[in-house]
């Protein structure tokens, strides 16, 4: 069997290091997957500096502890770039959000099984429309992971 492989929203990896959001214990759960290598996450370079900004806005001084946390992800996660043929399928499939269709076209063009976003009007807008790909929240995947898993007889 293949092992699931999650594109992960900006949103989500927020999730990872701005304490008291409502996805947090969600996403350190499927972090952790990836840690164990039970499943492969995709990201890019985007979000990193996406999250960066937020970091920033957040008043968070220590930018040493954020660089910390994004070397250990690089280690762990599929870091990858939007590219002038994403710009272009976003535009062309544009439904509003501009910066959600160009990562949806990422995530198509890298094989990815899940989209996990926290945004509920991304996933309603996308699921159903890209082949096998499935736009899931956090919290719902982990959910999904504990109802699949096998408990020994």
């Amino acid at each position: 069997m293949m092992k699931t492989k999650a594109y992960i929203d900006t949103n989500v990896f927020l999730d990872l290091f701005l304490e008291g959001r409502k996805s947090t214990p969600a996403v350190n759960a499927i972090f952790q997957c990836v840690l164990d290598g039970q499943m492969e996450a995709v990201l890019t370079t985007q979000s990193i500096m996406d999250a960066y900004y937020v970091h920033c806005e957040e008043g968070k001084n220590d930018s040493e502890d954020f660089f910390r946390f994004v070397n250990f992800s690089l280690d762990y996660v599929n870091v990858d770039y939007l590219s002038v043929l994403d710009l272009r399928w976003a535009r062309r499939n544009f439904s509003g959000d501009y910066e959600g269709d160009a990562q949806v076209s990422r995530a198509i063009d890298t094989c990815c099984d899940i989209f996990l976003t926290n945004d509920k009007k991304l996933r309603a807008r996308n699921e159903g429309k890209h082949g096998h790909l499935r736009f899931l929240s956090p919290e719902a995947f982990v959910q999904e992971m504990k109802d699949n898993m096998v408990t020994p007889s």
